[in-house]
This record gives structure tokens, sequence and C-alpha cells, in this order.
């Protein structure tokens, strides 16, 4: 069963004038004060990814139908190319599907900030397609050799481990108790107390007589 093709939209602008525009006259660019004034399509641009496939679709905004596509290739010639003279136009480079023919037709927006999101999700597909390409040679030139730490058929795994000291019959040692200290050794302990002594008793001093002789 062949894969189904998964389409996935880019961006969608809802108003696209397109023009037929004269040859390119200079080697700086295309001016959008050379075309024509009157468009000679109106409808609606959409960016769409068809598996691998990038291309902007101009269609009618009622029916859909499709009255141009530009197809954006990794490689070739740009599929985009801005004017010299105006941030709103762009010229398309438009391929036959059948018979591989192109022709160029230029477009504009009328609201500069649809121009802006144009030309943003254009350098965003650039810059997607420059990393995967980035990343597929790091995979060539790079590749990522995967360990393999299993056992192999017979090998064992020994383990050694600290054991506690048996006697001569096999039981564990009897844990030896402690020994109490001696007389001598408490006295010890205690000396450096004996040197400030015990305190002596005193007796209390008589109050002093409160009589007088008189």
């Amino acid at each position: 069963m062949a894969d189904e093709a998964i389409e996935r939209v880019l961006k969608v602008i809802n108003q696209v004038f397109a023009f037929k525009i004269p040859p390119q006259s200079s080697a700086a660019g295309h001016r959008a004060d050379s075309w024509p004034k009157d468009p000679v399509w109106t409808g609606r641009l959409v960016i769409s990814s068809i598996n691998d496939a990038t291309q902007i679709q101009l269609r009618d905004p009622k029916t859909g139908a499709l009255f141009a596509a530009c197809p954006i290739s990794k490689d070739g010639p740009p599929a985009v190319t801005k004017v010299v003279d105006s941030s709103r136009y762009f010229v398309l480079r438009l391929v036959d599907p059948k018979s591989g023919r192109h022709a160029f037709i230029g477009i504009a927006f009328e609201d500069r900030n649809d121009a802006f999101d144009f030309n943003v999700a254009i350098d965003d597909h650039q810059n997607e397609v420059k990393r995967e390409e980035h990343a597929a040679t790091e995979a060539v030139t790079n590749p990522t050799v995967s360990k393999d730490f299993s056992l192999k058929q017979g090998q064992t795994i020994k383990i050694k481990l600290n054991k506690k000291e048996k006697d001569s019959d096999g039981n564990p040692a009897p844990v030896q108790p402690l020994a109490a200290p001696s007389a001598s050794k408490q006295s010890d302990n205690f000396g450096v107390f004996s040197s400030f002594g015990s305190p002596t008793a005193t007796q209390p001093a008589a109050p002093p007589s409160t009589w007088e002789t008189f």
C-alpha cells in the first residue's frame, strides 16, 4: 500500500495580486515601477508542503482552483526573488508540471504586513531545509556507533563479596565484650578535678546584735 501524501500548510495570505512582467532589464534585478498598473489575476496565496515538496500556490479564493504553482526546490534557480525598489513586490518562478517549462510572474501585496509574513515564511522554510541538510551530512560523516553491552553466550559475571571472619567451627567469631575500667583508671580520669579540692565547710557568722547599751 503506497503511503498517502500529507499536505502541511505553512502560510495562507487571503489577497495577492499577480502581474505579467517584462524581462529583467538590468543585473540589479526586477523593478516594480516597470510593471503594468493593473494585475492579471487576484486571489489567495498558499504555501504548502506535500511530503518533501514545497510550493507556492495561487488559488481562487472561492473555488480553490489552482491558477499557478511555484515549486521551491533545494537546488536550481531561486523560486522567489525580491524586487529592488519595493518591499511589497516579488517575482515567482512558475513551472509547468507537465512540460517542465518555466515562466516568471510578479506578485504584490496591498498590506505590508502580508508582505512581511510571506517573506518570513520563505526564510523559515529555507532555514529548515538547511538544518535538515546539515543534520543529514552530520549523520553520514559522524555516524553514531551503538555499543552492545549484553553478555555473549557462555559469558558470566563474578561478584566478590566481603565475608565476615569465622572461627574453626565455621561459625562467626563471637564479639568480645569491652573490659570494665579499673579503679586506678577511674581515679586518673577524675584527677583533673582533684586539684581544685573539696569545698571546706564554714560556720556561718553570727548576726550583729541590734541591742544597744544604755
